[in-house]
């Protein structure tokens, strides 16, 4: 079961989106894949970095098994390999 915070904010979330018009619905929704996608970007970069930094720890350790630095990921909208 949800928690009470959780609770009470869907009630208020739902009471605001029950009584706006349709266009503010849709302002709604592009406010939320806005959010959607800058919080998907952040933990892509989130793991890029980490998984570089890892990549980092074990060169450094001698354990790089002669792999390329900066292979292994794309960048998004990185189409330079097509």
């Amino acid at each position: 079961m949800a928690s009470p915070a959780i609770q009470q904010m869907f009630v208020r979330i739902f009471d605001e989106v029950r009584n706006a018009d349709l266009i503010t619905r849709k302002l709604m929704q592009i406010e939320i894949t806005t959010k959607q996608l800058a919080i998907f970007t952040a933990e892509y970069e989130e793991l890029v970095a980490a998984q570089e930094q890892a990549q980092a720890a074990q060169a450094a350790q001698g354990h790089g098994h002669g792999q390329a630095q900066g292979q292994g990921h794309q960048g998004m909208g990185d189409e330079s390999g097509a």
